[in-house]
């Protein structure tokens, strides 16, 4: 399939996160972890600047948690409290169990579907995690999450510069769709003006944008919202 016919593929199909659910069962970890390296995430620079947050939460949540970079870096940091791993992909649902399965609790459910009985002081959604629902269920998502914190609470997101395409994807404005054999996938990034008005929808006072760059110099966002 050519740029152009992708292109309208994009402008046609109207899909959901569930439409990406082949995608990550089918990855493997290995390559997955290629485009954390060639993202510069591997080393945890989106973890190191959000530090201060980690490491005075008491509980935390990640959503959608894949091979467990996330949670590698925050154990590293001496990080002793409650930590809770959401992802819905029984392939990597499975890595997590065998490797932090004594140290974090790790739970295989679609993070829409999911409601915990505690609650938590700080829930992540790292390396553009948002950007896996449609626009039109992006507030919702954020809405589902709001209700896991406790009053104090932070939600932490992640996300590329809604002007910048995702490595090896087609991009139309800012929805963007990938191809590859292990299936296909679907994205929208959203902007950080459209982030701050989720959040103020939502009711959080303060809201933060930061804008830094990884190891391999691509622009982001961290998104730091609280009451």
């Amino acid at each position: 399939m050519g740029i152009s016919a992708e292109i309208q593929d994009i402008e046609a199909i109207c899909w959901k996160n569930e439409d990406n659910i082949n995608y990550y069962e089918n990855i493997p970890t290995d390559i997955l972890r290629g485009y954390a390296i060639i993202g510069g995430f591997e080393e945890g620079c989106d973890v190191d600047l959000i530090e201060p947050y980690i490491l005075r939460a008491n509980s935390i949540l990640e959503a959608g948690a894949g091979y467990g970079r996330v949670l590698r870096h925050i154990l590293r940091k001496g990080y002793t409290g409650k930590l809770c791993a959401v992802e819905r992909s029984k392939n990597f649902f499975t890595r997590l169990k065998k490797e932090f399965g004594d140290k974090v609790e790790v739970i295989q459910r679609d993070i829409q579907k999911f409601n915990p009985t505690e609650k938590f002081d700080l829930v992540l959604c790292l390396w553009s995690y948002i950007s896996e629902f449609p626009k039109e269920d992006q507030l919702n998502i954020l809405l589902h999450l709001s209700c896991f914190l406790n009053p104090n609470g932070v939600i932490i997101l992640d996300t590329l510069l809604h002007t910048v395409a995702p490595k090896n994807v087609v991009q139309l404005n800012q929805s963007y769709i990938a191809r590859s054999e292990y299936g296909t996938a679907y994205g929208y990034t959203p902007s950080a003006k459209e982030i701050h008005r989720y959040a103020q929808k939502l009711g959080f006072e303060n809201i933060k944008h930061i804008e830094y760059k990884t190891q391999t110099q691509r622009q982001r966002i961290i998104h730091i919202l609280s009451h």
